[in-house]
């Protein structure tokens, strides 16, 4: 690799990184992208690392928006917000999204028993 482009390789994941702080995910998977952004050898792996965390941040709103059972326990939804902030894939937040339904319709099902 040629010193200008390993410069420019360097600038781009610089930049990538700035981008990735500023949205809005928790530390945790800000620190798992900005790694991925590190390891990779070439702009189109940085921009892979940045678009995942962008698709992440867009299936946790949806998540949060659309998927999530409606409830009133603060318990479960406690649950899920800190499940979320450490979900690090689409595929984790579709999980999630599934338990915490699961759990939501259970209790509404022992509630109606009673």
């Amino acid at each position: 690799m040629k010193i200008r482009s390993r410069k420019e390789l360097k600038e781009i994941k610089e930049q990538a990184k700035e981008e990735i702080d500023k949205l809005d995910l928790s530390q945790v998977q800000k620190d798992k992208f900005k790694s991925l952004v590190d390891e990779a050898k070439d702009k189109k792996a940085v921009n892979k690392a940045k678009e995942d965390a962008k698709e992440l941040l867009d299936a946790i709103t949806d998540a949060k928006l659309n998927k999530l059972a409606p409830t009133d326990d603060e318990a479960i939804m406690k649950k899920a917000l800190e499940l979320l902030d450490n979900a690090l894939t689409k595929a984790d937040v579709e999980d999630i999204v599934n338990k915490i339904n699961k759990e939501v319709e259970d209790k509404n099902q022992i509630q109606k028993k009673n």
